[in-house]
């Protein structure tokens, strides 16, 4: 025996705490002392049947030693036990409700729920401390972005008589590329003819009346008109002086 494993056989003896005898009892369990952890669990479970770390160290050197029946029976006890504590996780969760800890609330009924799957209240507690996934916001259409402004496109407007749209489109080119002097040409051009169109011809110009003529040719009718009555009358009255 080597002296580690006197030392050990020395805590057995010496009726340790059940927190040093698991201890003892796990080394022992690592150097292959299989019966030796099962004779001692066993006495020690007599004083503490619901001891779960005693539970699953004897399992475990059950199963080592081949008697999986016992090791199984063992286990379903120590599942038994280990569920019923785990009612401590909803009181944990319950209290930390109460000062509004809700992500230790949440991770303490997660665990819960793990031993205890059909506790629906807990479910729904769990359900209310979860934030909700709000909906993915529908994408608006894309608006669709104007062509871009290219002397080509200038050009189309150009021959579809769209001539101010076609000097704009330059402009915006011209913007772009100050130092193109073939643009700089083309938009002088356009802008020249905007101008013709824009001012009166000089046959327009003189076909034009001017303000004082104008007056004059309105006028005239009405003097004709007038000085014809006249003549009529002087033509009756004539008339008349021969008849007497």
């Amino acid at each position: 025996m080597s002296d580690n494993q006197e030392l050990l056989e020395k805590i057995l003896r010496g009726n340790p705490s059940l927190h040093t005898l698991c201890i003892a009892l796990q080394e022992l369990l690592k150097q292959g002392e299989t019966r030796t952890v099962i004779k001692e669990g066993t006495k020690a479970l007599h004083h503490a049947p619901d001891h779960v770390p005693l539970l699953l160290l004897l399992s475990e050197a059950y199963t080592r030693a081949g008697f999986l029946g016992l090791a199984e029976q063992t286990l379903d006890k120590a599942g038994a036990k280990v569920r019923e504590m785990g009612r401590s996780f909803k009181l944990q969760a319950q209290l930390y409700l109460s000062q509004e800890r809700k992500e230790e609330a949440s991770a303490a009924l997660k665990t819960y729920l793990a031993l205890h799957p059909d506790d629906q209240e807990a479910k729904e507690i769990l359900d209310g401390l979860t934030p909700r996934e709000e909906p993915a916001p529908e994408l608006e259409p894309e608006a669709e972005e104007p062509p871009l402004a290219t002397p080509t496109l200038a050009e189309i407007y150009y021959q579809q008589g769209e001539l101010h749209e076609a000097i704009r489109i330059y402009e915006e080119v011209l913007a772009r590329e100050p130092e193109n002097a073939e643009l700089a040409r083309r938009l002088a051009e356009l802008r020249a003819l905007a101008s013709a169109e824009e001012e009166p011809t000089a046959a327009e110009e003189v076909a034009k009346p001017a303000p004082e003529e104008s007056m004059e040719q309105e006028a005239r009718p009405n003097t004709i008109s007038v000085l014809e009555a006249w003549l009529s009358k002087i033509q009756e009255l004539g008339r008349v002086q021969e008849k007497a």
